[in-house]
């Protein structure tokens, strides 16, 4: 009993997790909520006829526990199903996500694009893929062996983003003194955590390249490792995603904590003159990554004095 209210929260709180993905694909066309075939099997190889046949009226968002799906019908343990669809896709990149206890595979027009259909505890997975225009053919197929039994698929359309930098007082680019390395914080308007929050090297031209994002509306917070954070809203949509960040980010704040002050100018002046490699140079004194700590270090520092980071 007690193994069975344990599941019980497991699945209620993977199902509370993954809530978000029914909302914000609620109006794309790659809708995935409807119109799924479901083939129930009493063995876990899909053999023989299937003994009950439905159209979801929802997604293939199942966690069932250890009740049967169709009582009398199908087995409480040992079933399978297979879950096809026809659906239209625009051209892009979409990022699959599925939840499954036990295994799953999954097909798009007949080529199994993933395939875990093992026995396992309730195991979480994603992957990434580039749709054509136009109808394609996809098939998920899923067994439960014991245990609590869970079945969750879903997709959204994605696009690369690119976040180029302004920064203060470099030579033209590529050049090395625009390699610096930037925190990155990508929010939805919902209130909830960072769907994006990650420290990255930028390159020779000042541009961070993160992994592939959902399309939609969002604040982004971009922060060097020696300047303060600026912030703005950015559209995301299919295909790659070239940001600029609309305003140079301050240089001066040598200890990072989001305020330029007298405990920055402190921290210049004690390595002020030092030359990359020599005994006391501090890097996070070289505002413009030049390789010396001098005068025009000084004139960065005091042109953003007592200025502070944007909020995120």
């Amino acid at each position: 009993m007690m193994r069975r209210q344990v599941m019980s929260l497991i699945f209620l709180a993977l199902a509370t997790v993954f809530a978000w993905a029914r909302v914000a694909n609620a109006d794309t066309r790659e809708s995935f909520s409807a119109n799924w075939t479901a083939e129930y099997y009493n063995n876990t190889t899909l053999s023989g006829a299937p003994v009950w046949v439905e159209t979801l009226s929802g997604e293939i968002d199942f966690f069932y526990g250890y009740a049967s799906l169709v009582l009398g019908i199908v087995n409480e343990d040992d079933f399978s199903i297979r879950f096809s669809t026809v659906r239209s896709f625009d051209e892009g990149l979409y990022k699959f996500w599925l939840i499954s206890d036990d295994g799953m595979r999954i097909f798009i027009n007949g080529v199994s694009v993933y395939d875990e259909f093992v026995e396992r505890s309730t195991t979480q997975a994603h992957f990434t893929r580039i749709m054509t225009a136009g109808t394609h053919d996809v098939v998920v197929e899923y067994f439960e062996a014991k245990g609590g039994a869970v079945a969750w698929f879903m997709w959204l359309q994605t696009g690369t983003l690119n976040v180029t930098l302004d920064l203060l007082d470099r030579p033209p680019k590529p050049h090395p003194s625009w390699q610096t390395f930037v925190h990155m914080l990508l929010m939805d308007y919902s209130g909830a955590s960072p769907i994006l929050d990650m420290w990255s090297p930028t390159d020779q031209t000042g541009t961070v390249y993160p992994t592939e994002i959902r399309m939609g509306a969002y604040r982004l917070w971009v922060k060097s490792d020696t300047a303060l954070a600026r912030a703005q809203t950015v559209t995301l949509v299919a295909g790659e995603n070239a940001i600029t960040v609309n305003a140079q980010l301050r240089e001066g704040d040598a200890d990072g904590n989001g305020l330029i002050n007298i405990t920055d100018f402190s921290l210049l002046a004690t390595p002020f003159g030092k030359l990359s490699g020599q005994a006391g140079f501090n890097i996070a004194a070289d505002f413009n990554n030049d390789g010396i700590i001098n005068i025009t270090d000084f004139s960065l520092l005091a042109t953003s004095f007592g200025q502070s980071d944007a909020s995120p």
